[in-house]
């Protein structure tokens, strides 16, 4: 079977860790009729780097959901 298209959503590491965040994703996953399983989130590695609790917990909390979390631009300027 062909591999079914992933939506890739660039975000930026301040909004990963936001309180309000994985509700947003969990309502615009509701709204649009969007699978878990194709919404990838992507972020530069500097949240892992700067606020890796916050950030590691975030990537749980999306895994939980069934999305994918991807480091984006990683080893740029690290």
């Amino acid at each position: 079977p062909e591999p079914r298209p992933v939506i890739a959503a660039n975000i930026t590491p301040s909004f990963l860790i936001a309180p309000d965040f994985l509700p947003a994703v969990e309502e615009a996953i509701g709204q649009h009729g969007i699978a878990p399983d194709r919404l990838c989130i992507e972020v530069t590695e500097r949240v892992m780097l700067d606020q890796p609790l916050e950030a590691e917990a975030a990537a749980r909390q999306l895994r939980a959901l069934g999305l994918t979390l991807a480091l984006d631009d990683f080893g740029a300027g690290h």
